[in-house]
């Protein structure tokens, strides 16, 4: 048809020229559906050369992509001109699979005209007297274009009481064909496309509504069914016994605090004091044990009041004391905390009277006590008194279908600290971003809040949704790059210092340089330094 279009072969005879002008004035092609684009193939070149058979026959599988076997022969699934679907068993009883299957080897076109023999012969052949076949590949393209295969094969046929195909009816049929592999090729990228937004979209879907209720504890929820069966329903059988020793691991912004809070609303002691004290943040031994016990009354210390000061254990008493960081507390008062578990006991800073308690303790740490232990930093019988029961909690890459709901809860609280009642949600890209975000080296919860916090500041003035470029989240340096090598190493207290000088925050710094906030102070500690003593030599 090409060739009569530019000159290059006699015209074709006026009553096909008619048949071409009919067809190609049909309604064929007109839905987006691989179906009816497929029964139109056939019913078009039917119509076109008089056939006594037309058909589209697939490579089964290849139309949704699934692999079909490398061994052993192509199997078929063929689309007739009447909109029949018909199985590769079907296929005999109206054509011939070992044409089909010539073509799908050869990857040429068949056409037998006037007297030519065909190149094959099978029981369906004779069965149906086929004297005359024309069977043309119809290819589809990868998505760049740079490479073909063969999907499936256009094929027509006439029996020996039929007058034999014509040049001009073999070649309308390879026209044909390549029209409908161009048409086809379309409809199955779109196909594709479309499965890839349908399966991202159903992946959204099962995080969003993965469980009808979420599993609550206290304030803290999850949808997550294993973070429920591995840290919620633990803590809810034992929620009502008084003085469970309870230890909290978990990665830096994974909810440590606000979980330990939870655990102490829940029990005998929710009326009493939750008071917190984060060794990491205290930067002296001293000071460190002048928090936990506090000042005696004139303990001749430097930084001691005169009238002296009750420490954490007194404030808590009757209630929760929460140590946070406890990995990090120096060796020299691990002894004294352990006396405190067992029978409440401690003395002030610079007094010989014992007083008395009645806590509970809850501990946590981002650090691997175990190995604090092996390393003769941590002793062991304090780890088993804080270890009475142990939950870790999972960085928040883990939990992706929390993240819809804690990424809502964070952005109501950002809306009302900062008077933008204007910014209500966020758009699906946005959410998705959220979850495939790798938060565990992003901050975790902690990183979830900041990022969400700057999106409200940032976003602008009466939009009702935070979209992706908003969020602004920029990927963190991958653990094998170079720069978080140097940072996660921390070699000693210099790039330390100059992150902290640069950022003016020990929090800020660590998550700067990669590493834990309790790492940070650590390693400060073994320079005898404290957060302080970088800022004021800066």
């Amino acid at each position: 048809m090409t060739d009569w279009l530019d000159n290059k072969s006699p015209a074709p005879p006026s009553d096909d020229l008619a048949v071409l002008r009919r067809v190609l004035r049909r309604d064929y092609l007109t839905r987006a559906d691989m179906k009816y684009a497929l029964k139109d193939i056939a019913a078009m070149a039917q119509e076109a050369v008089a056939a006594r058979v037309a058909l589209v026959a697939v490579v089964d599988g290849d139309d949704d992509d699934e692999a079909r076997a490398a061994d052993g022969p192509a199997r078929w699934r063929a689309h007739t001109a009447s909109g029949e679907i018909l199985q590769h068993q079907q296929i005999a009883l109206r054509a011939s699979v070992a044409l089909l299957e010539h073509v799908q080897r050869t990857e040429t076109l068949i056409a037998t005209t006037g007297a030519d023999s065909l190149p094959v012969t099978s029981a369906s052949i004779a069965a149906h007297q086929v004297a005359g076949v024309v069977a043309a590949p119809i290819f589809r393209w990868s998505r760049a274009g740079d490479e073909r295969r063969l999907a499936a094969i256009l094929y027509v046929d006439r029996s020996a009481q039929q007058p034999p195909f014509s040049p001009a009816q073999a070649e309308l049929v390879q026209d044909l064909a390549e029209i409908a592999s161009r048409n086809l090729n379309l409809l199955w990228q779109l196909d594709r496309a479309e499965e890839e937004v349908a399966k991202k979209s159903a992946a959204l879907d099962d995080i969003m509504q993965q469980h009808a209720a979420a599993w609550s504890f206290g304030d803290w929820q999850t949808r997550d069914a294993a973070f429920a069966q591995k840290v919620i329903e633990p803590l809810e059988r034992v929620a009502a016994f008084d003085r469970v020793q309870l230890l909290i691991t978990g990665d830096t912004g994974t909810g440590k605090t606000t979980l330990a809070r939870a655990f102490h609303g829940r029990g005998p002691r929710k009326n009493g004091p939750f008071v917190v004290l984060d060794c990491a943040q205290v930067t002296s031994s001293e000071t460190l044990a002048a928090e936990l016990f506090g000042y005696a009354k004139n303990a001749g210390y430097q930084n001691a009041p005169p009238q002296g000061r009750p420490g954490k254990a007194e404030l808590a008493d009757g209630g929760t004391l929460f140590i946070d960081e406890v990995a990090t507390l120096p060796i020299d008062l691990q002894q004294r905390l352990l006396a405190l578990i067992q029978d409440g006991t401690f003395s002030r800073l610079g007094e010989s009277k014992t007083r008395r308690v009645d806590l509970q303790i809850i501990a946590a740490t981002n650090e691997d006590i175990p190995a604090r232990i092996a390393e003769g930093k941590f002793r062991e019988d304090l780890y088993w008194r804080l270890n009475l029961l142990h939950v870790e909690l999972p960085p928040l890459d883990q939990r992706p279908a929390d993240i819809p709901g804690l990424a809502q809860k964070l952005l109501d609280k950002a809306r009302a600290r900062h008077g933008r009642d204007d910014v209500a949600a966020f758009t699906d890209d946005a959410l998705r971003a959220l979850c495939a975000h790798p938060w565990r080296r992003a901050g975790n919860i902690r990183g979830l809040e900041r990022n969400i916090e700057r999106a409200v500041l940032l976003a602008p003035a009466g939009a009702p949704h935070i979209d992706v470029d908003t969020l602004q989240l920029t990927p963190p340096a991958a653990p094998g790059s170079a720069t978080a090598g140097r940072r996660s190493s921390a070699p000693g207290s210099d790039p330390i210092r100059a992150a902290i000088l640069e950022h003016k925050s020990a929090r800020a710094a660590a998550a700067a340089l990669g590493i834990s906030y309790g790492k940070l102070i650590w390693h400060l500690r073994k320079e005898g330094l404290g957060v302080r003593d970088v800022l004021r030599d800066g």
